[in-house]
């Protein structure tokens, strides 16, 4: 289990939009099952990840992609 205390923005992959490092992990309650679920922020263009019910979901989804090229190697900005 991941603790949110020592995630690091080592443990995520840059933006895959703007290739930016600075990351925020937020929690968001659902309402209906009040529990907490995991999203990631980028601080640089403000891209989120959807909602994951454990820090390790979320780690897993926001790494995965279909390239490792940061923007800017792939023709971006």
């Amino acid at each position: 289990m991941i603790d949110k205390s020592r995630l690091t923005n080592e443990d995520l992959k840059y933006c895959p939009f703007c290739g930016n490092k600075s990351l925020s992990i937020g929690t968001r309650i659902r309402s209906t099952s009040a529990t907490y679920w995991y999203v990631a922020t980028c601080f640089e263009c403000g891209a989120s990840s959807s909602e994951h019910p454990s820090l390790e979901e979320l780690v897993a989804a926001w790494n995965k992609r279909a390239t490792d090229l940061i923007p800017s190697e792939r023709g971006g900005k």
